[in-house]
């Protein structure tokens, strides 16, 4: 049945998954504390870009900017005009136009 070296064992396995159990779960409340005490993320940094006047005309009155993605110092737009959709990446630095691609 059940042997002294058995229940030793048992004993030690146990007293072992309860230990790890308590550490977890300190492990768990340290980490919500911390991130409690922490405070809000701060804002992410925001660029103003005036974009020229190249940029400005290829919307026209009839487009409409669908969604814009930055990275880095380039900028897409992705424009819904009346003959498709179009995309510019724009180089924030320097304003100047680096590539316009049509779905026509």
């Amino acid at each position: 049945m059940w042997s002294q070296r058995n229940v030793r064992f048992l004993k030690i396995a146990v007293a072992g998954m309860g230990a790890l159990i308590v550490v977890g779960l300190v492990v768990v409340l340290v980490t919500i504390i911390g991130r409690i005490s922490a405070g809000p993320a701060p804002e992410p940094a925001t660029v103003a870009t005036v974009l020229p006047v190249d940029v400005a005309q290829l919307f026209g009155a009839d487009s409409e900017v669908v969604s814009t993605w930055a990275d880095g110092n380039r900028l897409a737009l992705v424009l819904k005009r009346p003959e498709g959709l179009a995309v510019v990446v724009v180089d924030l630095r320097s304003g100047r136009i680096l590539n316009v691609i049509s779905g026509e």
